[in-house]
């Protein structure tokens, strides 16, 4: 579970052959405002549903509700769970990243690391962890955002067994690919996952 000061993130579906994973925002107040500020920043971008409670828009194709939750008192910022950006252009790579860390926290400077020429990760001003990164593969065509989990503290080394449970659980599921961390200077143990990639009802994680 993401929590945040005053955001946290979780998913919910409702399965049908058109449905989707919609991951939700949860804020104390103040969705509809937090939503359309996330479109000032996402060009194409556009409302699906709003009401008093609940506003869902859809960026880059994925689609993310924002609810009014009111106050809670374990709210922590936690970037367990965060918004991978996999963009296609370069310059609106750092367009994005230079807007999203205003009255952000950095936690990874933009940069250039082995997955990525371009690539930082940040938690926004609303507390929304996000990783922004360049993606320059022949084999994807299109920007993406992909919800994204990180395993830590006593959680760590369960992604395999996660992703599994998973796509037990939701059908049209796949595992596409695992990275080991393998001999490492990070203290990590060589047979955890570093990455991985899957599918749960054909949509992207």
């Amino acid at each position: 579970m993401f929590y945040s000061q005053r955001s946290h993130f979780t998913s919910i579906s409702s399965f049908s052959v058109m449905s989707k994973i919609t991951p939700f925002i949860r804020c104390e107040s103040g969705a509809s405002e937090l939503a359309h500020h996330y479109m000032s920043i996402f060009p194409g971008s556009k409302v699906c549903e709003s009401n008093p409670v609940v506003t869902t828009i859809e960026l880059f194709g994925q689609t993310i509700g924002l609810v009014n939750g009111g106050p809670h008192p374990w709210w922590v910022r936690n970037p367990s769970l965060s918004f991978s950006l996999w963009i296609k252009d370069r310059d609106l790579t750092k367009q994005l990243w230079d807007k999203l860390i205003v009255w952000g926290q950095i936690m990874m400077d933009f940069a250039d690391y082995p997955w990525s020429k371009w690539y930082g990760r940040c938690n926004d001003s609303h507390g929304t962890s996000r990783q922004v990164m360049f993606d320059d593969r022949e084999s994807t065509s299109i920007n993406q955002i992909i919800p994204s989990f990180m395993f830590v503290q006593h959680n760590t080394g369960k992604a395999q067994q996660a992703m599994e449970f998973y796509c037990s659980v939701f059908p049209n599921s796949t595992i596409d690919f695992t990275r080991a961390y393998g001999e490492n200077t990070m203290w990590e143990n060589p047979i955890h996952l570093s990455h991985a990639e899957f599918k749960l009802h054909g949509q992207q994680f």
